[in-house]
């Protein structure tokens, strides 16, 4: 398994590197999941408001920030974009509604424009058989958004990250963190892989194995097993916490609208 962005060729456009990289997988004879560049070319007619247009021609194309699953024997690829993208970082919020604040923005302050994922990929590994999800940085701080893939049928949990822009500070160890409560919310292992940041992997109970430390060139490895029995929280979400906040809500609201009825009375 490699990063976020290990791999910045769109692979299956360069067919002499992408033969080369199936060679490669096929020798060897395991599964690689890897971070990658992923591009999708438009029709003129179809392009979304917010997609990019290459320089000198009316080509448009949207860059996104995916995953694949590549397995020996298996010819095409399996693909994940990502589709929880940091603000103002990575995409403009509502780029497709203000779609003219994109260019100022971008060369001014050094905006990303990358395009928005729209399928909820769960991969599935034909050489151990087993579905697992697998998402791109920012998107395990959404314990819904995690819990939705395992509901759909993920039996362990795969986070590539770049980390490196944190910096030798508290943000990259924080982001681990996260990565502990989306294995014992949902019961599952999970692997996280981090260029400049903290690899490991976590078992469904929360603790941490074989943790990588920062800027440290390295590679791990570790047996795990797929669970595919779903807790509450997989199943459900949130709603124990809407609820509870309901609740509150109405109490508060109780609170004080109580003492003016009794004036009123």
């Amino acid at each position: 398994m490699l990063p976020e962005s290990a791999i910045l060729l769109n692979l299956p456009s360069f067919n002499e590197q992408y033969s080369e990289f199936r060679r490669q997988v096929d020798s060897l004879n395991i599964a690689i999941v890897s971070g990658y560049a992923k591009v999708k070319y438009y029709e003129s007619d179809s392009a979304p408001p917010s997609s990019n247009t290459i320089k000198g021609s009316n080509i448009r194309y949207d860059s996104f920030n995916s995953i694949f699953l590549s397995e020996p024997g298996m010819a095409e690829t399996q693909s994940y974009s990502k589709m929880r993208l940091v603000p103002f970082a990575e995409r403009i919020p509502y780029a497709d509604q203000v779609p003219f604040l994109i260019e100022p923005l971008r060369w001014g302050v050094g905006i990303s424009n990358w395009g928005l994922g729209k399928d909820s990929t769960v991969f599935f590994s034909t050489k151990i058989n087993s579905k697992f999800l697998a998402m791109v940085c920012y998107e395990s701080i959404f314990p819904e958004f995690v819990a939705s893939f395992v509901d759909k049928g993920s039996e362990f949990l795969i986070f590539i990250t770049n980390d490196s822009w944190w910096g030798n500070t508290s943000g990259a160890r924080q982001h681990q963190q996260y990565a502990v409560l989306r294995a014992i919310e949902n019961r599952r292992w999970a692997v996280r892989c981090a260029n400049g940041g903290i690899s490991s992997f976590i078992d469904p109970f929360g603790n941490a194995y074989d943790k990588t430390d920062m800027y440290v060139q390295n590679y791990i490895q570790r047996t795990i097993t797929p669970f595919n029995e779903k807790t509450f929280y997989s199943k459900h979400g949130d709603w124990i916490t809407r609820i509870s906040a309901s609740i509150a809500l109405l109490i508060f609201l109780f609170s004080i609208s109580y003492p003016l009825l009794r004036k009123r009375i």
